[in-house]
């Protein structure tokens, strides 16, 4: 028997060409797979621009609509603008949103420069409109001419911030001691005692000046009544200054002054205590550390209160009526007020009743 001897070399030459030859068929088949898909899309883009070209010939936009009404190439809506306006531009109503003129915000800012206050600027404002001789029923009603008093409260608040220095980082601890130093310096001469301490990283200052140690000593109203009035302004450190004043003929007379840059318990507490060691010997009329007997606040601040407490027990605390029907009218005309508006006149003219011990109104509750 003859046995054949075959080589595997031969066999394995033979598969790699029958791989390469699939491949380049595989090859081919692909590139002319893409050429098709080429094709199609030159021809559906001719076919698209030739669409539009004819829309565009009968008049309608570029990109054609998506309306199947026949009709809509043939009645097409023409819209022109008029640039006009469907009201008359001297209408007062108009005339309240317009810019506020270059020169009017100008003259406001010379008022803010002279110490006017918003409305007194606002008066000024109209009475300059009058002078000049224009139309005053539409000039005063014109924002150009006289803004709203919001927008002079606003104006006010940026003046006062760039004259003040409020955008720059400027620290508080800092400056108030630069400010303590200034007045020690002058305390000797003019008769300014003061005393400054620290609570929890807060700064309090408490200061007296020769015209209230002479209130202390010859108002015997200091005695009876005593206000302590928050002062609302704009600090350049952000501080809360309090303002203790009494009655007179001719208004307020200081009797002390409070500057803390908090408005805890304690820090006013501690402020309190340090005005009891300057205070004259005769302090409030002869009381002395006892203070006066009945002692009015804005509101019922919890820490103001709590601070008075326990500083002065023995005088009793009130809340000024002002200040008192302010609240209560806030709290009655306030969105979510559950008094009715029908009957928010009759309960404030009640309470009006109540506060000024007015017999009528009493014996209507």
């Amino acid at each position: 028997m003859k046995v054949r001897t075959v080589s595997t070399q031969g066999l394995d030459k033979k598969k790699k060409k029958k791989k390469k030859k699939k491949k380049k068929k595989k090859k081919k088949k692909k590139k002319k797979k893409k050429k098709k898909k080429k094709k199609k899309k030159k021809k559906k883009k001719k076919k698209k621009k030739k669409q539009r070209q004819e829309k565009e010939k009968q008049g309608v936009g570029r990109g054609g609509t998506r309306s199947k009404d026949i009709h809509i190439h043939e009645w097409l809506t023409k819209v022109t603008l008029l640039w006009g306006h469907s009201h008359p531009l001297d209408d007062p109503f108009v005339l309240k949103y317009r810019d506020v003129r270059p020169a009017t915000r100008q003259r406001l800012l010379e008022f803010f420069s002279q110490g006017y206050h918003i409305h007194t600027a606002h008066c000024l404002l109209k009475h300059e409109l009058r002078l000049a001789g224009l139309e005053h029923p539409l000039a005063e009603v014109d924002k150009a001419f006289i803004p709203e008093l919001d927008y002079l409260a606003r104006l006010q608040k940026h003046f006062f911030m760039e004259k003040l220095g409020l955008h720059e980082n400027i620290s508080a601890l800092g400056s108030i001691y630069e400010i303590l130093a200034r007045i020690k310096s002058r305390a000797i001469d003019e008769g300014v005692k003061t005393e400054a301490t620290i609570v929890e990283g807060e700064v309090v200052i408490a200061m007296t000046t020769p015209i209230m140690e002479r209130v202390h000593t010859l108002a015997p109203q200091s005695a009876q009544f005593v206000f302590v009035d928050s002062i609302d302004m704009i600090e350049k450190n952000k501080c809360i200054v309090r303002l203790l004043v009494t009655h007179s003929p001719s208004g307020a007379l200081p009797l002390g002054c409070l500057l803390s840059t908090s408005a805890s318990a304690q820090c006013t507490e501690q402020g309190l205590r340090l005005l009891q060691t300057i205070l004259p010997a005769g302090a409030f009329y002869g009381q002395g550390r006892d203070g006066p007997k009945v002692w009015l606040t804005k509101g019922w601040n919890d820490g103001e209160c709590q601070a008075l407490r326990s500083v002065f027990p023995q005088g009793k605390q009130a809340l000024s009526s002002h200040h008192m029907l302010y609240t209560l009218w806030s709290l009655m005309y306030n969105k979510h007020s559950i008094a009715k508006g029908t009957d928010r006149l009759s309960l404030l003219n009640k309470l009006k009743g109540m506060a000024y011990n007015i017999e009528c109104f009493v014996s209507g509750l």
